[in-house]
């Protein structure tokens, strides 16, 4: 059936891990803003606008962070285990967009390829539904599959293949399945209303439980508007998860502890100083995660309220100058290597590919790893170069097991400005 093509189009947020506090909220379904989550999730649709549950915010907000707390949540999964029978496995597949993303991953065609392989690999009798002439025509092209190789040929799947597959698999729901689908980042496909259209076919078809992010343009009103949803643009809400997770990283820094325990005084002073912060951050919970990482080498030390107070002060509003202001602080600390990492992801992008953790191992690396070495030592020494890839730009680019990649679309539109473009440029000594 030839899926292993399908798997590698599996993809990955690269947003940050969000605090537990990002969806407690969710579950109490009291929140003024989270409109209709417990019925979502508990109840059975009766009409299209039912089955579907809108996150909508604005760049940075934490949209990302929210789905992906809901998809990975035990809580999460067992009340939808609940709500449904039991006669039935629940099936769930993502899917997020990603602006900086190949073609294919900003694609119906690459959502398709995608959700498919993860609704089989959790049910794989719906092989049988969904790719019927797949099957009967597998012995004819390997009937070994041990003996596949990277250089394996085979027939690619087409769109209207992908549609016809998807299509039989979801109208399975509330037969042989209960049908789940999460999908983040609408708006960063490569068509957001055709795209769009497409989701609601599906589910007005099929009333499938569909779970999607995007921003809250005109486009999304008018197709989800009449939907439950939940707006990360209300401040009140945002303001309060932010003092949570603020409150929290900065009493992991021993000076900051110090400093609350100090006196009333400075304790109050600290928290004016946190509401400060947030007020800056207007919503934008990556710009917030950057400021933190910043301010680590100021905090690592013993410091007074004056001088903390002079850094949030400095401070810019907005995710564009703070990238400015974290690559100005990054050429003196690790320019010459941030420099290369960031030349390396923008060469891989240019040929549609992801730069992996592979790619930044220098053959010194290899060498020193010897011949003897496994595909497991190999594979985790390219995982431990990522992950300093993440530490190294201060959290402007982040690491996963497959590939490194910018923290957020606006991140990289930051780095590629011209101005900055050629300071990247020149951190990195001529050979």
């Amino acid at each position: 059936m030839w899926l292993s093509q399908t798997f590698g189009y599996r993809l990955t947020s690269t947003q940050a891990s969000g605090q537990e506090e990002t969806v407690k909220w969710l579950w109490k379904g009291d929140h003024p803003s989270a409109v209709g989550f417990v019925e979502w999730l508990g109840g059975m649709p009766d009409a299209p606008n039912d089955c579907i549950y809108w996150v909508t915010g604005s760049n940075g907000s934490g949209k990302s962070t929210l789905m992906n707390k809901l998809y990975d949540h035990r809580v999460f999964k067992r009340k939808l285990l609940a709500a449904y029978s039991e006669a039935f496995p629940v099936i769930i597949a993502r899917h997020f967009f990603r602006r900086n993303g190949t073609e294919i991953d900003r694609s119906w065609y690459g959502l398709l390829r995608n959700i498919l392989a993860q609704y089989i690999s959790q049910l794989p009798r719906l092989a049988s539904i969904a790719c019927p002439r797949r099957l009967a025509l597998f012995p004819l092209f390997r009937t070994n599959i041990a003996s596949w190789t990277k250089d394996t040929t085979l027939p690619d799947w087409t769109e209207r293949e992908l549609d016809d597959a998807i299509d039989l698999v979801v109208s399975q729901n509330l037969k042989l399945a209960n049908i789940v689908l999460f999908i983040d980042g609408l708006d960063e496909t490569n068509d957001p209303v055709a795209v769009t259209t497409k989701l609601q076919r599906l589910v007005c078809a099929s009333r499938i439980k569909l779970c999607v992010s995007s921003c809250p343009s005109q486009v999304f009103r008018d197709a989800f508007g009449a939907s439950s949803s939940v707006s990360l643009e209300n401040m009140n809400l945002t303001q309060g998860l932010m003092r949570s997770y603020v409150h929290n990283m900065l009493g992991n820094c021993t000076s900051v502890r110090n400093l609350r325990a100090s006196s009333l005084g400075e304790q109050e002073h600290m928290e004016n100083m946190e509401t400060q912060l947030i007020a800056k951050s207007q919503g934008n919970f990556l710009w917030v995660e950057l400021v933190l990482r910043s301010l680590g080498p100021w905090l690592l030390e013993e410091v007074s309220l004056p001088y903390l107070q002079d850094r949030i002060n400095e401070l810019p509003e907005g995710l564009e100058k703070l990238t400015e202001m974290v690559w100005s602080m990054l050429e003196s600390r690790t320019g010459s290597r941030s420099s290369e990492l960031i030349q390396m992801h923008r060469a891989a992008h240019a040929m549609s590919r992801k730069l992996a953790p592979q790619d930044i191992m220098s053959a010194e690396s290899y060498a020193k790893a010897g011949d003897s070495a496994s595909r497991m030592d190999l594979k985790m020494m390219a995982y431990s170069y990522a992950t300093s890839a993440f530490t190294t730009t201060e959290g402007l680019l982040n690491s996963m097991p497959n590939c490194i990649d910018y923290r957020h679309p606006i991140v990289e539109e930051a780095l590629h400005h011209q101005q900055i473009w050629y300071a990247v440029l020149f951190a990195l000594p001529a050979a």
